[in-house]
Protein backbone atom coordinates (compact mmCIF):
# COMPACT_ATOMS: atom_id res chain seq x y z
CA UNK A 1 0.00 0.00 0.00
CA UNK A 2 0.85 3.53 -0.76
CA UNK A 3 1.81 6.18 1.88
CA UNK A 4 -0.25 8.61 3.89
CA UNK A 5 1.17 12.19 2.77
CA UNK A 6 2.79 14.22 5.37
CA UNK A 7 -0.29 16.52 6.30
CA UNK A 8 -2.22 12.63 7.33
CA UNK A 9 0.23 12.48 10.50
CA UNK A 10 0.23 14.35 13.40
CA UNK A 11 4.21 15.21 14.45
CA UNK A 12 6.15 16.63 17.46
CA UNK A 13 9.04 18.74 16.72
CA UNK A 14 11.32 18.28 20.17
CA UNK A 15 13.63 21.35 21.24
CA UNK A 16 16.77 18.89 19.45
CA UNK A 17 15.24 19.08 16.26
CA UNK A 18 13.82 15.30 16.50
CA UNK A 19 10.64 14.51 14.79
CA UNK A 20 8.52 11.96 16.01
CA UNK A 21 5.43 11.02 14.46
CA UNK A 22 2.14 9.67 16.69
CA UNK A 23 1.14 6.24 16.49
CA UNK A 24 -2.44 5.59 17.75
CA UNK A 25 -3.84 2.56 19.22
CA UNK A 26 -5.05 -0.29 17.79
CA UNK A 27 -4.88 -4.10 17.53
CA UNK A 28 -2.53 -6.36 15.09
CA UNK A 29 -1.26 -10.25 15.09
CA UNK A 30 2.08 -10.03 16.59
CA UNK A 31 5.00 -12.42 15.51
CA UNK A 32 4.99 -14.80 12.45
CA UNK A 33 2.77 -17.23 11.17
CA UNK A 34 4.21 -20.83 10.56
CA UNK A 35 3.66 -20.28 6.92
CA UNK A 36 5.79 -17.13 6.59
CA UNK A 37 9.14 -17.44 4.77
CA UNK A 38 11.86 -17.42 7.10
CA UNK A 39 9.44 -17.76 10.10
CA UNK A 40 11.57 -18.92 13.53
CA UNK A 41 9.94 -20.72 16.70
CA UNK A 42 10.73 -17.42 18.83
CA UNK A 43 8.15 -15.49 16.13
CA UNK A 44 5.55 -17.93 17.50
CA UNK A 45 2.84 -18.27 18.16
CA UNK A 46 1.34 -15.97 16.24
CA UNK A 47 -1.18 -14.03 18.19
CA UNK A 48 -3.68 -10.62 18.68
CA UNK A 49 -2.30 -7.87 20.62
CA UNK A 50 -3.85 -4.53 21.53
CA UNK A 51 -2.25 -1.54 22.39
CA UNK A 52 -3.94 0.79 24.42
CA UNK A 53 -2.42 3.79 24.50
CA UNK A 54 -1.21 5.88 21.32
CA UNK A 55 2.43 7.25 21.40
CA UNK A 56 5.02 9.20 19.69
CA UNK A 57 7.64 7.31 17.92
CA UNK A 58 10.75 8.87 16.18
CA UNK A 59 10.60 9.34 12.70
CA UNK A 60 13.77 8.39 12.51
CA UNK A 61 16.63 6.07 14.07
CA UNK A 62 18.30 8.55 16.13
CA UNK A 63 21.42 10.25 14.44
CA UNK A 64 25.25 10.84 14.54
CA UNK A 65 24.42 14.64 15.51
CA UNK A 66 21.41 13.98 17.74
CA UNK A 67 23.52 11.35 19.80
CA UNK A 68 26.94 13.34 19.77
CA UNK A 69 24.42 16.40 20.84
CA UNK A 70 22.49 14.98 24.10
CA UNK A 71 25.44 12.68 25.50
CA UNK A 72 28.11 15.87 25.04
CA UNK A 73 25.84 18.25 26.41
CA UNK A 74 24.66 16.28 29.39
CA UNK A 75 28.80 15.69 30.15
CA UNK A 76 28.57 11.75 29.18
CA UNK A 77 31.20 9.56 29.27
CA UNK A 78 29.32 7.32 26.09
CA UNK A 79 30.98 6.78 22.83
CA UNK A 80 30.83 9.77 20.41
CA UNK A 81 30.26 7.12 17.08
CA UNK A 82 32.40 8.52 14.41
CA UNK A 83 31.08 9.41 10.84
CA UNK A 84 31.91 11.84 8.32
CA UNK A 85 27.85 12.79 7.93
CA UNK A 86 26.18 13.65 11.17
CA UNK A 87 22.61 12.18 9.68
CA UNK A 88 23.97 9.03 9.54
CA UNK A 89 22.26 6.62 12.48
CA UNK A 90 24.13 6.72 15.35
CA UNK A 91 25.49 3.26 15.59
CA UNK A 92 28.04 1.00 17.50
CA UNK A 93 25.44 1.77 20.36
CA UNK A 94 24.90 -0.56 23.60
CA UNK A 95 21.02 -1.06 25.06
CA UNK A 96 22.83 0.82 27.82
CA UNK A 97 24.32 3.49 25.76
CA UNK A 98 20.66 4.13 24.40
CA UNK A 99 18.55 3.99 27.81
CA UNK A 100 21.24 6.87 29.29
CA UNK A 101 20.36 8.50 26.00
CA UNK A 102 16.71 8.62 27.08
CA UNK A 103 17.41 9.76 30.73
CA UNK A 104 19.71 12.49 29.71
CA UNK A 105 17.21 13.51 27.07
CA UNK A 106 14.44 13.59 29.16
CA UNK A 107 16.20 15.79 31.76
CA UNK A 108 17.02 18.71 29.17
CA UNK A 109 15.54 21.72 30.71
CA UNK A 110 13.13 22.58 27.22
CA UNK A 111 12.07 18.49 27.19
CA UNK A 112 11.17 18.60 31.11
CA UNK A 113 9.20 22.26 30.63
CA UNK A 114 7.44 20.56 27.38
CA UNK A 115 7.03 17.50 30.04
CA UNK A 116 8.27 14.66 27.66
CA UNK A 117 9.76 11.47 28.57
CA UNK A 118 11.47 9.28 26.41
CA UNK A 119 12.20 5.85 26.75
CA UNK A 120 13.16 2.79 24.16
CA UNK A 121 9.84 0.75 23.08
CA UNK A 122 8.56 -2.04 23.95
CA UNK A 123 8.83 -5.02 21.38
CA UNK A 124 5.21 -5.10 20.92
CA UNK A 125 5.28 -0.95 20.16
CA UNK A 126 8.00 -1.58 18.12
CA UNK A 127 6.30 -4.09 15.86
CA UNK A 128 3.17 -2.92 16.18
CA UNK A 129 4.51 0.66 14.43
CA UNK A 130 7.00 -1.00 12.07
CA UNK A 131 3.69 -3.13 10.37
CA UNK A 132 1.75 0.30 10.28
CA UNK A 133 -1.26 -1.99 9.62
CA UNK A 134 0.56 -5.02 6.99
CA UNK A 135 0.01 -8.25 8.01
CA UNK A 136 2.71 -9.45 5.74
CA UNK A 137 6.24 -9.80 6.22
CA UNK A 138 7.69 -6.22 5.45
CA UNK A 139 5.56 -3.03 5.55
CA UNK A 140 5.82 -2.61 1.91
CA UNK A 141 4.58 -6.53 1.67
CA UNK A 142 5.86 -10.02 1.82
CA UNK A 143 9.13 -8.84 -0.33
CA UNK A 144 11.88 -6.44 0.64
CA UNK A 145 13.57 -4.58 -2.20
CA UNK A 146 16.90 -2.75 -2.59
CA UNK A 147 14.47 0.15 -3.32
CA UNK A 148 12.31 -0.31 0.45
CA UNK A 149 15.77 -0.55 3.12
CA UNK A 150 19.12 -0.84 3.35
CA UNK A 151 19.72 -4.44 3.73
CA UNK A 152 22.42 -7.17 2.40
CA UNK A 153 21.31 -8.66 -1.08
CA UNK A 154 23.53 -10.49 -3.46
CA UNK A 155 22.34 -8.07 -5.62
CA UNK A 156 24.09 -5.42 -3.11
CA UNK A 157 26.04 -5.68 -0.17
CA UNK A 158 26.39 -2.13 1.42
CA UNK A 159 29.47 -1.30 3.52
CA UNK A 160 27.64 0.95 5.85
CA UNK A 161 23.90 2.14 7.15
CA UNK A 162 22.56 4.87 4.89
CA UNK A 163 21.58 8.06 5.93
CA UNK A 164 18.17 8.73 7.69
CA UNK A 165 15.13 8.88 5.56
CA UNK A 166 16.86 7.99 2.19
CA UNK A 167 13.89 5.33 1.85
CA UNK A 168 10.52 5.66 1.85
CA UNK A 169 8.52 5.74 5.02
CA UNK A 170 6.16 3.04 6.03
CA UNK A 171 2.20 4.01 6.73
CA UNK A 172 2.81 5.69 9.24
CA UNK A 173 5.74 7.92 8.50
CA UNK A 174 8.26 5.83 10.12
CA UNK A 175 11.49 5.43 8.24
CA UNK A 176 14.15 2.75 8.13
CA UNK A 177 11.84 0.37 9.92
CA UNK A 178 13.38 -2.60 8.25
CA UNK A 179 17.24 -2.81 7.58
CA UNK A 180 20.06 -0.14 8.40
CA UNK A 181 20.43 -0.28 11.67
CA UNK A 182 19.38 -3.02 14.67
CA UNK A 183 17.19 -1.14 17.25
CA UNK A 184 17.24 -1.88 20.61
CA UNK A 185 13.90 -2.51 22.40
CA UNK A 186 13.47 -2.13 26.14
CA UNK A 187 12.31 -5.46 26.77
CA UNK A 188 14.06 -8.38 28.31
CA UNK A 189 14.50 -11.25 25.94
CA UNK A 190 12.91 -14.64 26.10
CA UNK A 191 12.52 -17.15 23.49
CA UNK A 192 9.03 -18.51 24.55
CA UNK A 193 7.48 -15.33 25.73
CA UNK A 194 5.06 -15.09 23.01
CA UNK A 195 3.24 -18.14 24.32
CA UNK A 196 2.06 -16.48 27.60
CA UNK A 197 2.31 -12.72 26.62
CA UNK A 198 -0.28 -10.38 27.72
CA UNK A 199 -2.91 -9.21 24.76
CA UNK A 200 -2.96 -5.93 26.16
CA UNK A 201 -0.29 -3.68 25.90
CA UNK A 202 2.58 -6.54 26.52
CA UNK A 203 5.97 -6.25 28.02
CA UNK A 204 8.54 -8.39 28.04
CA UNK A 205 9.37 -11.00 31.11
CA UNK A 206 10.26 -9.31 34.15
CA UNK A 207 14.39 -10.14 34.19
CA UNK A 208 16.43 -12.05 31.80
CA UNK A 209 19.92 -12.08 30.28
CA UNK A 210 19.50 -10.61 26.84
CA UNK A 211 18.06 -7.36 25.65
CA UNK A 212 15.80 -7.57 22.32
CA UNK A 213 17.06 -5.97 19.50
CA UNK A 214 14.83 -5.75 15.79
CA UNK A 215 14.49 -4.38 12.15
CA UNK A 216 17.65 -6.24 11.07
CA UNK A 217 20.56 -4.02 9.63
CA UNK A 218 22.36 -3.23 6.46
CA UNK A 219 24.96 -6.21 7.40
CA UNK A 220 21.67 -8.38 7.53
CA UNK A 221 19.50 -10.05 4.81
CA UNK A 222 16.16 -9.74 4.29
CA UNK A 223 14.68 -12.57 6.12
CA UNK A 224 16.04 -10.40 9.62
CA UNK A 225 14.83 -7.32 7.99
CA UNK A 226 11.19 -9.05 8.77
CA UNK A 227 8.47 -7.35 10.82
CA UNK A 228 8.53 -10.36 13.28
CA UNK A 229 11.79 -11.30 13.43
CA UNK A 230 13.56 -10.72 17.03
CA UNK A 231 16.44 -11.53 18.56
CA UNK A 232 18.39 -10.43 21.39
CA UNK A 233 22.37 -9.94 22.91
CA UNK A 234 23.69 -8.61 25.63
CA UNK A 235 22.81 -4.78 26.95
CA UNK A 236 26.42 -3.80 27.13
CA UNK A 237 27.11 -4.91 23.47
CA UNK A 238 28.30 -2.55 20.77
CA UNK A 239 28.69 -3.35 16.85
CA UNK A 240 28.73 -1.36 14.22
CA UNK A 241 24.98 -1.82 12.74
CA UNK A 242 23.49 -1.25 16.53
CA UNK A 243 21.52 1.84 16.85
CA UNK A 244 18.25 3.10 18.01
CA UNK A 245 14.67 5.17 17.92
CA UNK A 246 13.24 6.40 20.75
CA UNK A 247 9.60 6.76 22.02
CA UNK A 248 7.72 9.84 23.78
CA UNK A 249 5.15 10.10 26.19
CA UNK A 250 3.85 13.14 26.94
CA UNK A 251 2.13 14.31 30.12
CA UNK A 252 -1.41 14.74 29.33
CA UNK A 253 -0.95 18.17 31.25
CA UNK A 254 1.91 18.67 28.74
CA UNK A 255 2.53 22.54 27.87
CA UNK A 256 4.25 21.39 24.92
CA UNK A 257 2.75 24.81 22.36
CA UNK A 258 0.84 24.56 18.66
CA UNK A 259 4.06 25.72 17.41
CA UNK A 260 6.11 22.04 18.54
CA UNK A 261 3.12 20.36 16.46
CA UNK A 262 3.92 19.98 13.00
CA UNK A 263 0.92 19.21 9.71
CA UNK A 264 -1.22 18.54 11.88
CA UNK A 265 -4.94 18.81 10.34
CA UNK A 266 -7.76 20.45 12.25
CA UNK A 267 -10.98 18.65 13.27
CA UNK A 268 -13.61 20.06 15.49
CA UNK A 269 -13.27 16.97 17.88
CA UNK A 270 -10.13 15.28 16.57
CA UNK A 271 -7.45 16.34 18.55
CA UNK A 272 -9.74 15.92 21.83
CA UNK A 273 -9.80 12.27 20.83
CA UNK A 274 -6.39 12.13 20.32
CA UNK A 275 -5.52 13.30 23.96
CA UNK A 276 -8.19 11.13 25.97
CA UNK A 277 -7.97 8.17 23.59
CA UNK A 278 -11.27 6.43 23.82
CA UNK A 279 -14.35 5.91 23.07
CA UNK A 280 -17.80 5.58 25.20
CA UNK A 281 -18.69 2.27 23.25
CA UNK A 282 -22.30 1.86 24.93
CA UNK A 283 -23.02 5.31 25.04
CA UNK A 284 -22.75 5.37 21.44
CA UNK A 285 -24.94 2.25 20.40
CA UNK A 286 -27.80 3.56 22.85
CA UNK A 287 -27.79 6.97 20.65
CA UNK A 288 -26.86 5.89 17.21
CA UNK A 289 -28.82 1.87 17.21
CA UNK A 290 -32.44 2.66 16.77
CA UNK A 291 -31.00 4.58 14.02
CA UNK A 292 -29.13 1.83 11.52
CA UNK A 293 -31.07 -1.15 10.01
CA UNK A 294 -29.89 -4.43 8.77
CA UNK A 295 -30.78 -4.47 4.54
CA UNK A 296 -32.27 -8.15 3.67
CA UNK A 297 -32.27 -8.33 0.02
CA UNK A 298 -34.17 -10.54 -2.53
CA UNK A 299 -33.43 -10.75 -6.00
CA UNK A 300 -32.46 -13.04 -8.80
CA UNK A 301 -29.21 -14.35 -7.49
CA UNK A 302 -31.07 -14.84 -4.46
CA UNK A 303 -30.98 -13.42 -1.09
CA UNK A 304 -28.39 -10.79 0.66
CA UNK A 305 -27.78 -8.89 3.46
CA UNK A 306 -25.58 -5.33 4.47
CA UNK A 307 -26.30 -2.42 6.83
CA UNK A 308 -27.92 0.95 6.47
CA UNK A 309 -28.78 3.96 8.36
CA UNK A 310 -31.50 6.37 8.94
CA UNK A 311 -30.71 9.93 7.80
CA UNK A 312 -33.71 12.12 7.93
CA UNK A 313 -37.44 12.10 9.51
CA UNK A 314 -38.76 10.92 5.67
CA UNK A 315 -37.40 7.25 6.32
CA UNK A 316 -33.94 8.14 3.77
CA UNK A 317 -31.95 5.46 4.24
CA UNK A 318 -28.05 5.46 2.58
CA UNK A 319 -26.12 2.26 1.89
CA UNK A 320 -23.41 0.89 -0.25
CA UNK A 321 -24.66 0.40 -4.00
CA UNK A 322 -23.59 -2.90 -4.08
CA UNK A 323 -26.32 -4.35 -1.16
CA UNK A 324 -29.07 -3.55 -3.12
CA UNK A 325 -27.97 -3.34 -6.95
CA UNK A 326 -29.26 -7.26 -7.63
CA UNK A 327 -32.38 -6.66 -5.29
CA UNK A 328 -36.15 -6.75 -6.50
CA UNK A 329 -37.22 -6.34 -3.30
CA UNK A 330 -35.79 -5.35 0.33
CA UNK A 331 -36.49 -5.00 3.59
CA UNK A 332 -34.81 -2.86 6.88
CA UNK A 333 -35.14 -4.51 10.19
CA UNK A 334 -34.24 -1.64 12.94
CA UNK A 335 -32.73 -3.11 16.63
CA UNK A 336 -35.70 -3.75 18.28
CA UNK A 337 -37.46 -5.88 15.33
CA UNK A 338 -39.72 -4.03 13.90
CA UNK A 339 -39.31 -4.57 10.00
CA UNK A 340 -40.29 -1.68 7.29
CA UNK A 341 -40.62 -2.46 3.05
CA UNK A 342 -38.56 -0.56 1.45
CA UNK A 343 -40.26 1.27 -1.46
CA UNK A 344 -37.97 1.08 -3.75
CA UNK A 345 -34.75 4.02 -4.25
CA UNK A 346 -33.86 7.37 -4.77
CA UNK A 347 -30.59 7.30 -6.81
CA UNK A 348 -28.08 4.47 -7.47
CA UNK A 349 -24.52 6.21 -7.67
CA UNK A 350 -22.26 3.22 -8.89
CA UNK A 351 -19.26 4.89 -9.11
CA UNK A 352 -19.35 6.04 -5.43
CA UNK A 353 -20.92 2.92 -4.11
CA UNK A 354 -23.85 4.39 -2.65
CA UNK A 355 -27.49 4.20 -2.48
CA UNK A 356 -30.27 6.23 -1.28
CA UNK A 357 -33.55 4.27 -0.53
CA UNK A 358 -36.62 5.39 0.81
CA UNK A 359 -38.95 3.26 3.54
CA UNK A 360 -42.42 2.91 3.47
CA UNK A 361 -42.90 4.01 6.96
CA UNK A 362 -40.69 5.34 9.71
CA UNK A 363 -40.92 3.54 13.20
CA UNK A 364 -41.54 5.86 16.14
CA UNK A 365 -38.85 6.87 18.03
CA UNK A 366 -35.64 6.76 15.40
CA UNK A 367 -33.71 9.88 14.76
CA UNK A 368 -32.02 10.69 11.77
CA UNK A 369 -28.33 10.49 12.31
CA UNK A 370 -25.99 13.66 11.91
CA UNK A 371 -23.07 13.52 8.80
CA UNK A 372 -19.91 15.18 9.74
CA UNK A 373 -19.20 18.21 7.65
CA UNK A 374 -15.24 17.30 8.20
CA UNK A 375 -12.86 14.91 7.58
CA UNK A 376 -11.30 12.79 10.74
CA UNK A 377 -8.07 13.29 11.71
CA UNK A 378 -5.40 9.96 11.80
CA UNK A 379 -5.45 8.05 15.17
CA UNK A 380 -9.66 10.13 15.95
CA UNK A 381 -11.15 7.06 17.64
CA UNK A 382 -14.21 5.82 15.75
CA UNK A 383 -16.78 3.11 15.74
CA UNK A 384 -19.06 0.48 13.40
CA UNK A 385 -22.53 -1.19 13.65
CA UNK A 386 -24.18 -3.10 11.45
CA UNK A 387 -24.53 -6.72 10.50
CA UNK A 388 -21.43 -8.78 9.81
CA UNK A 389 -22.15 -11.95 8.99
CA UNK A 390 -26.19 -11.36 9.54
CA UNK A 391 -25.10 -10.75 13.52
CA UNK A 392 -27.27 -7.51 13.87
CA UNK A 393 -26.24 -4.67 15.06
CA UNK A 394 -22.69 -5.40 16.25
CA UNK A 395 -20.74 -2.56 17.03
CA UNK A 396 -16.96 -2.44 17.11
CA UNK A 397 -14.62 0.73 17.31
CA UNK A 398 -10.85 1.26 16.37
CA UNK A 399 -8.65 4.44 14.98
CA UNK A 400 -8.44 6.72 11.77
CA UNK A 401 -5.60 5.34 9.76
CA UNK A 402 -5.36 7.44 6.51
CA UNK A 403 -7.22 9.58 4.53
CA UNK A 404 -7.08 8.44 1.05
CA UNK A 405 -7.91 9.97 -2.25
CA UNK A 406 -9.59 7.73 -5.41
CA UNK A 407 -6.37 7.65 -6.91
CA UNK A 408 -3.73 6.74 -4.45
CA UNK A 409 -6.85 3.79 -3.74
CA UNK A 410 -6.74 2.50 -7.06
CA UNK A 411 -2.75 2.23 -7.41
CA UNK A 412 -3.05 -0.22 -4.26
CA UNK A 413 -6.05 -2.02 -5.31
CA UNK A 414 -5.86 -1.94 -8.94
CA UNK A 415 -9.48 -2.34 -10.44
CA UNK A 416 -11.18 -0.19 -7.99
CA UNK A 417 -12.38 3.09 -9.65
CA UNK A 418 -14.72 4.41 -7.67
CA UNK A 419 -14.34 8.31 -7.34
CA UNK A 420 -14.76 8.76 -3.56
CA UNK A 421 -12.57 9.86 -0.66
CA UNK A 422 -11.44 6.71 1.53
CA UNK A 423 -11.61 6.63 5.03
CA UNK A 424 -9.00 3.97 6.24
CA UNK A 425 -9.55 2.44 9.74
CA UNK A 426 -8.56 -0.32 11.78
CA UNK A 427 -12.81 -0.83 13.48
CA UNK A 428 -13.34 -4.62 12.08
CA UNK A 429 -15.66 -4.96 9.10
CA UNK A 430 -17.21 -8.39 7.79
CA UNK A 431 -19.99 -8.94 5.30
CA UNK A 432 -22.82 -7.33 6.05
CA UNK A 433 -21.14 -4.40 7.61
CA UNK A 434 -21.76 -3.19 3.94
CA UNK A 435 -23.44 0.39 3.99
CA UNK A 436 -23.47 0.82 7.73
CA UNK A 437 -22.27 3.80 9.75
CA UNK A 438 -18.74 4.88 10.54
CA UNK A 439 -19.44 7.02 13.64
CA UNK A 440 -17.01 9.28 15.86
CA UNK A 441 -17.38 9.69 19.46
CA UNK A 442 -20.37 12.83 19.43
CA UNK A 443 -22.16 10.30 17.26
CA UNK A 444 -21.75 11.85 13.77
CA UNK A 445 -21.66 9.64 10.73
CA UNK A 446 -17.95 10.16 9.20
CA UNK A 447 -17.96 7.05 6.59
CA UNK A 448 -19.89 4.34 5.18
CA UNK A 449 -18.42 0.95 5.77
CA UNK A 450 -17.59 -0.40 1.95
CA UNK A 451 -14.32 -2.60 1.73
CA UNK A 452 -11.68 -4.66 4.12
CA UNK A 453 -8.19 -5.82 2.75
CA UNK A 454 -8.14 -9.47 3.31
CA UNK A 455 -4.12 -9.30 2.70
CA UNK A 456 -3.73 -6.92 5.57
CA UNK A 457 -4.36 -6.60 9.36
CA UNK A 458 -7.03 -3.81 9.95
CA UNK A 459 -7.01 -2.59 7.25
CA UNK A 460 -10.40 -1.51 6.31
CA UNK A 461 -12.02 1.10 4.46
CA UNK A 462 -15.31 3.50 4.66
CA UNK A 463 -16.83 5.91 1.96
CA UNK A 464 -16.02 9.49 3.34
CA UNK A 465 -19.30 11.11 4.91
CA UNK A 466 -18.47 14.48 2.12
CA UNK A 467 -19.38 11.57 -0.86
CA UNK A 468 -22.64 11.02 1.30
CA UNK A 469 -23.29 14.80 1.29
CA UNK A 470 -22.98 15.01 -2.19
CA UNK A 471 -24.81 12.44 -3.27
CA UNK A 472 -27.17 13.30 -1.24
CA UNK A 473 -27.99 16.65 -2.67
CA UNK A 474 -27.86 15.20 -5.91
CA UNK A 475 -30.90 13.06 -4.85
CA UNK A 476 -32.43 15.67 -2.88
CA UNK A 477 -36.35 16.54 -4.71
CA UNK A 478 -35.82 13.00 -6.89
CA UNK A 479 -39.06 10.69 -7.07
CA UNK A 480 -38.96 7.08 -5.66
CA UNK A 481 -38.14 3.87 -8.26
CA UNK A 482 -39.01 0.71 -7.58
CA UNK A 483 -35.75 -1.52 -6.93
CA UNK A 484 -34.24 -3.80 -9.56
CA UNK A 485 -31.42 -5.31 -11.12
CA UNK A 486 -28.70 -2.80 -11.92
CA UNK A 487 -26.45 -3.09 -15.00
CA UNK A 488 -23.68 -2.09 -13.35
CA UNK A 489 -21.89 -4.60 -11.05
CA UNK A 490 -19.86 -3.12 -8.18
CA UNK A 491 -19.83 -6.66 -6.30
CA UNK A 492 -18.21 -8.13 -9.11
CA UNK A 493 -15.50 -5.30 -9.17
CA UNK A 494 -15.01 -5.49 -5.45
CA UNK A 495 -14.49 -9.51 -5.46
CA UNK A 496 -11.87 -9.16 -8.39
CA UNK A 497 -9.64 -6.78 -6.12
CA UNK A 498 -6.52 -8.64 -5.75
CA UNK A 499 -6.26 -8.88 -1.40
CA UNK A 500 -10.21 -7.14 -1.37
CA UNK A 501 -13.51 -8.42 -0.64
CA UNK A 502 -16.63 -6.73 -0.22
CA UNK A 503 -17.57 -6.52 3.42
Amino acid sequence: ASSPQPNEHLFITNSLGMKLVYVPPGEFRMGAASTEKGANPEEAPQHSVRILNGYYLGCFEVSVGEYDRVMRAAAATGPTPPSEDLRRPAYGISWDDATAFCRKLSSMPDEVSARRVYRLPSEAEWEYACRAGMGTSFAFGDQLSTEDAQFSDPARRPSEAALIGTYRPNSFGLYDMHGNVWEWCGDWFSGSYYASSSMDSPKGPANGELRVIRGGSWRAPASLCRSAFRDGNDADVRRDDYGFRVLCTLNESSSTSATDVAAAPTASSGSQELQSGALDISRLVEQIEPSVVRIDTRGRRGAGTGSGFLIDDLGTIVTNYHVVENAMRARAVFHDGKEVAISGYLAMYPEQDLAVLRLTDVPEGRKPLPICEEFPIRGQRVMALGAPYGFSFTPTDGIVSAIRDANEMAKSLPGLKLRVTWIQTTTPISPGNSGGPLINSKGEVIGVNTITHRMGQNLNFAVSAKDVKQALQKSDGLSVHALAPQATSISEIIRALQGAAPD
